[in-house]
């Protein structure tokens, strides 16, 4: 399916985009779409927007759910707010912290257990065993 020249032009900011800077409304999820319809009513539904203004579209989207299920929104998910639209995690992976931290015997029951539930350990065993 080829994209027309027009296809291309942001709705929302009428700047020229790639293909792959934007988004046609029909992927959009239903819930966003009509938010995008309500803040912009003359906006085509079948159209292309832009990644950026998408994202800012789901932030206010995202924004004005929370504020409706809790209320005023605190620090923590006005962060989370925030890292939508900026394409950050929040989230760190804590395994690797966890790991260096262990002792020498918490690391040598681990590499045992995991020596025990492996498919060479099964094949000895039953191997022994006959």
């Amino acid at each position: 399916m080829k994209a027309s020249a027009s296809a291309n032009i942001c709705q929302i900011c009428k700047k020229p985009k790639s293909p792959h800077g934007g988004m046609l409304a029909e992927l959009i999820r239903p819930s966003l779409l009509e938010f995008i319809k309500k803040r912009m009513p003359d906006w085509d539904g079948n159209g292309f927007i832009c990644l950026d203004d998408l994202g800012e579209f789901r932030k206010e989207y995202v924004k004005e759910v929370l504020q409706d299920e809790i209320g005023e929104l605190s620090t923590l998910d006005q962060e989370v707010v925030e890292s939508l639209q900026q394409h950050e995690i929040l989230s760190s992976d804590i395994s690797k912290q966890f790991e260096t931290k262990l002792t020498f015997g918490e690391r040598l029951s681990d590499r045992i257990a995991s020596f025990g539930g492996s498919w060479r350990f099964i094949s000895l065993f039953g191997g022994v065993l006959f």
